[in-house]
């Protein structure tokens, strides 16, 4: 249990220190420092061991999406968490869904629930999702 409250407490002191860091809106230069220590942290993180089935399960998502955890740090604009766009239209979609009872497995919700926060996530910054589908989906 110790572990789990270091690794808590210590990523949510790393949150902090990048959001105040990048409160003054830095140059590019700094950004990428920042993002390279960020990454450092967190590899330092991951190569512990927690002997725990669950955290290692949470590492191995962690890392499979490594690339993208800093990606608020070097391209301003973009939001630390997506609790936004979570907010704003999940709910909406996943009362649906247990409504209309079609996705019953959790690869389908989970699948569904991603596409509608990227949809949800391009309406706030104003682009047609439709476009915005075609492009990703033909190249």
């Amino acid at each position: 249990m110790r572990r789990r409250f270091l690794y808590t407490e210590h990523s949510g002191r790393l949150h902090e220190k990048l959001i105040d860091a990048l409160e003054n809106d830095p140059p590019p230069e700094t950004r990428e420092k920042l993002s390279h220590n960020a990454e450092a942290t967190l590899k330092r993180w991951l190569k512990r061991e927690y002997g725990s089935e669950k955290v290692e399960k949470l590492i191995g998502k962690i890392e499979n999406g490594f690339d993208y955890w800093f990606t608020f740090v070097t391209h301003p604009g973009v939001e630390s968490t997506n609790n936004r766009a979570e907010r704003a239209q999940i709910a909406e979609h996943v009362v649906q869904r247990k409504i209309v009872g079609t996705l019953r497995n959790r690869k389908g919700t989970s699948i569904h629930e991603r596409i509608m926060t990227v949809l949800a996530t391009w309406a706030q910054q104003g682009f047609n999702s439709l476009q915005m589908m075609r492009a990703r989906l033909s190249g």
